[in-house]
């Protein structure tokens, strides 16, 4: 008896998976055709700027809460310690300091500013043909939807979001598909950021001491070299621990979502490789704008 229900079991994935195909390569058949329509009005909780380039989640407080907390620090280094090691430190290193703090603004930018991957809703007059218990299983009864796998509704940005990570509060949106190859290089670029103020302020420290006195008289004698070599040393851990973390999710090709809810999504793995990869795949293009869903004019499924 419970190899005949191991069987069933496999079967109806089997089934699951081959429907979810199908229901797939429909879309595609009517993105070929190039047949679309915009349903108004968008009724997520994103906000849109200039024409719709710029989407912002609901947590702008929390991004504008980011900026603060790397600008504040960042101007205090190159007031106070950078002209102090300025030339004892090679230029090569200063360029790719320079270089890393541009990298931060711009990954942060895109990734808290794009769309992480929303799947468009659809309209009271959807028709659902044949057998469609399969899509009643990942039907998404807010957006009136069929939710893609991996595909989950976030409760904050209320949209259903593709190969959805988490909610994120620090760039005040959803890190999903599109946007977390930008959110996994801002956390690499920012420990990397925090790891070389922490260092410089230490060697700062250093360079200031002589004979005649302390590394606790040289921290009195330069304080914010301290105040700031104290908070980076601090600071440093979460970034580094979430990088960490985000590096062995890559390597399993799992989100933060299924890891938390115990799953392993081993079916989705490509070997270790052909999952770092995945983060140079071309980014498919955005289904929402200022007005609304771009969607295939089709509104039947036929699985």
């Amino acid at each position: 008896r419970m190899q005949t229900n191991n069987t069933n079991t496999t079967n109806n994935m089997k089934e699951t998976n081959l429907n979810e195909t199908v229901v797939n390569n429909k879309w595609k058949k009517l993105e070929e055709n190039n047949e679309y329509e915009i349903i108004k009005p968008f009724k997520g909780n994103n906000r849109f700027y200039f024409s719709g380039r710029i989407i912002l989640g609901p947590d702008r407080y929390g991004l504008l809460a980011t900026i603060f907390l790397l600008v504040i620090p960042l101007s205090l280094f190159w007031i106070f310690i950078a002209p102090n090691i300025w030339e004892q430190i090679s230029y090569w290193i200063w360029i790719f300091f320079i270089f890393d703090t541009f990298i931060v603004f711009i990954s942060l930018f895109i990734s808290s500013t794009m769309d992480p991957g929303i799947i468009p809703r659809r309209n009271e007059k959807l028709l659902m043909n044949g057998n469609y218990s399969v899509l009643l299983q990942n039907w998404c009864l807010t957006c009136n939807c069929y939710r893609p796998p991996r595909c989950v509704h976030c409760v904050y940005c209320d949209n259903c979001v593709e190969q959805f990570d988490h909610h994120c509060p620090w760039i005040g949106t959803c890190v999903g598909k599109r946007n977390y190859r930008f959110f996994f290089l801002f956390v690499l670029s920012t420990t990397i950021l925090i790891g070389f103020c922490n260092v410089f302020c230490f060697y700062n420290v250093y360079i200031s001491t002589n004979s005649d006195t302390s590394t606790l008289n040289s921290l009195h004698n330069n304080i914010m070299s301290g105040i700031i070599w104290s908070l980076t040393f601090l600071f440093f851990w979460l970034p580094f621990a979430l990088l960490v973390y985000h590096c062995y999710l890559i390597s399993k090709n799992i989100t933060t979502c299924e890891k938390s809810a115990g799953s392993q999504q081993i079916r989705y793995s490509e070997g270790f490789l052909g999952n770092w990869l995945r983060l140079c795949e071309p980014i498919q293009k955005s289904v929402v704008c200022s007005e609304g869903y771009i969607v295939p004019k089709s509104t039947i499924y036929e699985p």
